[in-house]
């Protein structure tokens, strides 16, 4: 065990980034999980069970399988539950619990995110729910040069989106909804092999309803350029 590192005082609304943590250890299969702990000493006046509220200890679980630490990503975080006094209602300054495993990332539903989207067919019988935000990721053909995403329903908010990062969608390509009008048609350059990212918004609950994916090629000339 190393002694606690202190970091100096932050301003309000300052951030600042902890260095690069590299940690050895001696894998067990009675303990699957890596404990950190983050916590915040009191400044000038304020008593420690103050701090607490304002900012509570963060503790991060790492899961030590292989699956994890070789193909996990931004997506594999999520909250544990925390604990409890013991009347059953968590303390509100308990530490909070951050887990980094596979198994979060697979706890989460298929199209939730970006970096885990449904798939798209070209097709007019792609199926959203309506209920729940979803992403679709949709990869032109060869030859394609503009894509169409088109459905015919009350409550859609559609946007389509060119890349996916670490911080979710980017690059918004086209937008479109069905406020004024039933049919909803939006249509942007596409590229064979670069996937596109189809969201829809469940902001109005339209419930379940189906979309089209379709291509146009582009021209001979076209064509000839993008070789």
């Amino acid at each position: 065990r190393r002694r606690p590192r202190q970091l100096r005082g932050l301003a309000r609304g300052e951030a600042w980034r902890l260095p690069p943590l590299g940690i050895v250890w001696q894998r067990t299969g009675a303990k699957p999980w890596l404990r950190l702990a983050l916590s915040f000493e009191p400044v000038g006046d304020l008593s420690a069970a103050a701090a607490a509220l304002i900012a509570p200890p963060r503790l991060l679980e790492v899961a030590t399988d292989r699956k994890t630490l070789s193909v996990c990503d931004d997506l594999c975080f999520c909250a544990a539950p925390r604990p409890a006094e013991s009347s059953g209602a968590a303390a509100p300054w308990a530490a909070s619990t951050v887990q980094y495993a596979r198994s979060c990332r697979a706890a989460r539903p298929e199209g939730s995110e970006c970096g885990k989207p449904a798939v798209a067919q070209r097709s007019p019988a792609n199926r959203a729910s309506g209920t729940a935000n979803q992403f679709f990721a949709y990869t032109p053909s060869r030859g394609a040069a503009r894509c169409t995403v088109s459905a015919s329903h009350l409550g859609l908010v559609l946007v389509v989106y060119r890349s996916c990062g670490r911080l979710g969608p980017q690059q918004p390509v086209g937008f479109g909804n069905t406020e004024r009008r039933r049919t909803l048609r939006v249509s942007v350059p596409c590229e064979s092999g670069q996937p596109l990212f189809i969201y829809w918004s469940a902001e109005y609950a339209p419930g379940s309803f189906l979309f089209a994916v379709s291509e146009e090629p582009g021209s001979s000339a076209h064509r000839h350029r993008a070789l």
